[in-house]
């Protein structure tokens, strides 16, 4: 999927927006070269998982199998039937469908198992050959209060090394070999579930370790302790500097110095507990029953469905119907600034931040977007009058519907520290002129148009519908409102745009935060 198509993806699923098209900002926390999830087959293991919600974006590559970790005896096989092996000694007990929704607006079906899972099938043929999935389930790590927080957080990180049944990680590396599949399992903040890929001819082959990742992870001590002295030499031996420095700064800052947002430390992976995460891990994957499923991509539904009713069908399931904690963890309110002296760095680094609740709905995200698109333009334009030796700003928007509905504003930018103040003074008076005035025709133009042109390619990519009907769906949304997003674009008009900046670019909860180097001097704007 193209930049525009990614634009258009954010704009009708209210997830994580980058208006500048770069859609991976730095993490912070405890990141460093890995997200919060774990493969089924995993090439590498690095670091524990961040601290912050799941990425469940997908990324269509194919299964890498080299660097597996096992420290257990590996018994060479000769044979690849170990996996359907497995299964058969798993011996799943098929399921049925008992109710199968068309909502044929959208060429979606809706299927519901008799164990209460749902799963969500579009046949696509935009990628031949493609299937990618997604599964979630509410709960995530916010049910399990700080002293846990570790082991929840990591636990699919051990467990996917740990190889699935009677299979050790490189017993089911090589079960697999050669097949064009993933499987990622995560426990995020306020969700668990997993990510996938799959060859077409290799779905089932997909369904049948869902259903182990479900109903067999596998104890392995050794890779445990494995994984932790890896975790801890891995930080002790590349000490925090630069941007992961000033991320971790500021994730711990913007979260209220929360234990869940700050650096990792030796003492947090000593919380990582081998029997908490089992417990854990059985606790999200154990029951299925509030779990939904959702397949997208070249496939026949109709021989897809007995193979969901055998796989999906047969996953325990007991009624549990979870909602996930609302840990309140967010900016500080007020207005103020923070200097930060570190390094001999020739830039300094701004964050901007504007960030606080706000009245949900999809033309209201509508008009933040349109809010952080126009002001990034008007300060690119600024920069190329003015010779301030700085980065491009860039201008984002956050915003979310659960567990409160809130939105984060950041303005990002780098330039020669003697020019930081102009910038931050550039910025500002932009910021009221966009209040005062609102966008003006043509700013408003160019950003309804770009949106439509973005909807008309991001639908004909896989990857739009997956994050688009998981998200609908986790925001208890309609799934066809796709079908009237141009009808919400015509209806933005300028004074509403306006309106929306002064509730939400407001001065007195605007926090300042400035990254400089040791000896820097500042020169105040006149």
């Amino acid at each position: 999927m193209n930049a525009k198509a990614q634009v258009a993806t954010l704009l009708l699923i209210t997830i994580v927006m980058s208006v500048s098209a770069q859609q991976n900002p730095a993490r912070s926390g405890q990141a460093r070269k890995a997200g919060s999830g774990g493969s089924v087959v995993h090439s590498k293991s690095s670091g524990p998982a961040a601290q912050r919600p799941a990425n469940t974006f997908i990324t269509a590559r194919l299964l890498e199998t080299s660097g597996a970790v096992s420290t257990s005896p590996v018994t060479q096989l000769t044979s690849r039937d170990s996996l359907e092996l497995a299964i058969r000694i798993a011996s799943p007990e098929a399921g049925r469908i008992v109710q199968d929704t068309v909502l044929a607006a959208i060429g979606v079906n809706v299927l519901t198992l008799s164990n209460g899972v749902k799963v969500m099938l579009k046949s696509t043929r935009f990628q031949p050959g493609q299937v990618i999935f997604q599964a979630f389930s509410p709960g995530g790590s916010s049910l399990y209060d700080d002293n846990n927080f570790q082991s929840a957080s990591n636990a699919t990180r051990v467990i996917s090394q740990s190889g699935l049944a009677n299979l050790d990680a490189g017993q089911l590396a090589r079960a697999i070999e050669g097949s064009q599949l993933e499987i990622q399992t995560f426990i995020g903040e306020r969700s668990e579930g997993l990510n996938g890929i799959a060859a077409k001819a290799e779905l089932e082959k997909a369904l049948q370790l869902i259903h182990l990742s479900f109903t067999a992870p596998r104890r392995d001590t050794a890779v445990f302790r494995q994984l932790v002295q890896q975790w801890k030499q891995e930080l002790n031996g590349s000490p925090r500097e630069g941007d992961g420095l000033f991320n971790d700064t500021l994730s711990a800052l913007l979260s209220g110095y929360n234990i869940r947002r700050t650096a990792l430390t030796d003492n947090k992976i000593d919380q990582i507990r081998f029997e908490r995460i089992h417990k854990i891990y059985n606790d999200r994957f154990g029951d299925a029953s509030d779990f939904v499923f959702v397949f997208v991509g070249d496939f026949d539904a109709g021989q897809l469905k007995p193979q969901l009713e055998l796989y999906l069908g047969s996953l325990p399931g007991t009624g549990r119907q979870e909602t996930a904690r609302d840990l309140a963890i967010h900016a500080p309110e007020g207005k103020f600034r923070r200097e930060w002296r570190v390094g001999n760095a020739d830039q300094a680094k701004v964050r901007m931040v504007m960030d606080g609740e706000y009245e949900y709905s999809r033309r209201k995200g509508a008009e933040l977007m349109a809010i952080a698109e126009i002001l990034q333009r008007k300060l690119r334009e600024k920069l190329k009058e003015s010779d301030t030796g700085s980065e491009l700003p860039r201008v984002t928007i956050e915003f979310s519907k659960f567990p409160t509905a809130r939105y984060s504003f950041k303005v990002s930018f780098g330039a020669n520290p003697a020019k930081v103040e102009k910038m931050i003074a550039a910025a500002e008076v932009e910021i009221r002129r966009l209040k005062v005035f609102g966008p003006s025709v043509d700013d408003l133009d160019r950003f309804i148009n770009g949106q439509m042109d973005a909807t008309d390619d991001a639908i004909l990519h896989n990857t739009f519908w997956l994050e688009y009907l998981a998200k609908q769906y986790q925001d208890q949304e309609e799934l066809t409102e796709v079908v009237r997003s141009f009808d919400m674009l015509n209806k933005l008009d300028r004074e509403s745009i306006r309106q929306s900046a002064n509730l939400y670019l407001g001065e007195s909860n605007l926090i300042t935060l400035l990254w400089l180097p040791e000896q820097a001097v500042l020169t105040a704007t006149k």
